[in-house]
């Protein structure tokens, strides 16, 4: 599997909030391309924006958020 085929969005150096609203939009713009497979690249660091997205992707998906 080569990453670079797939759509990517990288969230280095974004806040929280801007972070989940930049997941969100991408998602939904490679649903209506109608892409299976996305990547999302949130760094390391704290943990901040990995734990954003996952309780987005946990939370949001399953609320229809």
């Amino acid at each position: 599997m080569i990453l670079s085929s797939y759509p990517t969005i990288d969230l280095h150096g974004c806040d929280r909030d801007y972070a989940v609203y930049l997941v969100k939009d991408f998602i939904n713009d490679n649903y209506k391309l109608q892409k299976h497979t996305i990547v999302i690249i949130h760094g390391i660091g704290n943990g901040i924006l990995k734990n954003a997205v996952h309780k987005y992707l946990k939370i949001g998906r399953a609320s229809g958020r």
